[in-house]
């Protein structure tokens, strides 16, 4: 995979879809990685079926991607930095945006900082709060370096996510919940929001992205719900494949 270096922290990405197509960054979730969100998900024959050339970036933290340890190296400005490098190392100055989860609210992050750069944007799995804030660090590493019980239900559920994806450094997960959990303050009704065309896709059983609908009405984003579908399952849906292609076409 081919790496851009952003202060200290080399970070990874792969090309999916379609080689000579229209540019989207295309942002996985936490814990995740580009292959375990999008490749393995059906996403690559999406996004070339829809003559979409995807920049699929590992996050910091994750995949191939660097894994410096300390919260201090998870702000979302870092993580903005290094998605603007990405774009810079592969000559794009204005791309469509697909994130899903964290990868959304860096998504509303960037286009909030570059706004030059991002041209239309679809979310997934997307709320005006971010999970990560509401986490027990102190339970989760109790428990992933003692082995304590976690009694805290998001805690529990987090440490059990983490450890699904082999190659995953929980420690290192947990510095960037630590990070993220500090700078992603929730979204406001009167907050300002990106400039571009944007449209939220969740699950409608997503209790992790709650309030994703009315966000969009207040922001004047399109919203649509994938039937049936929670955090976990919505991004391998043809409902949102469809939605994400169509906006981006535009």
């Amino acid at each position: 995979m081919p790496t851009v270096l952003t202060g200290d922290a080399a970070i990874s990405w792969e090309e999916i879809g379609s080689a000579d197509g229209r540019p989207v960054l295309v942002v996985h979730g936490f814990a995740s990685n580009g292959a375990q969100n999008w490749r393995r998900t059906g996403w690559e024959n999406a996004l070339a079926g829809a003559g979409l050339r995807g920049i699929a970036v590992d996050l910091r933290g994750h995949g191939s991607s660097a894994r410096p340890a300390g919260p201090g190296n998870y702000r979302l400005d870092l993580f903005v930095s290094d998605l603007v490098a990405v774009l810079d190392a592969v000559g794009a100055e204005e791309v469509g945006y697909l994130g899903y989860s964290l990868g959304s609210r860096l998504g509303w992050t960037l286009a909030m900082a570059q706004p030059r750069r991002i041209r239309r944007l679809v979310l997934g799995g997307f709320g005006p709060t971010s999970p990560l804030a509401d986490i027990d660090l102190k339970a989760a590493r109790a428990a992933v370096f003692r082995g304590t019980p976690i009694l805290h239900g998001p805690t529990a559920a987090l440490v059990q996510q983490v450890s699904l994806v082999p190659g995953n450094d929980v420690g290192v997960l947990l510095d960037v919940v630590e990070g993220v959990g500090r700078d992603a303050a929730a979204i406001l009704p009167a907050d300002p929001a990106p400039a571009a065309p944007m449209c939220i896709v969740n699950g409608d059983r997503d209790i992790v992205a709650a309030g994703g609908e009315a966000l969009a009405r207040a922001v004047g984003a399109d919203f649509v719900p994938v039937a049936g579908r929670s955090h976990t399952s919505a991004v391998s849906s043809r409902t949102f494949k469809e939605a994400a292609t169509a906006w981006l076409t535009r």
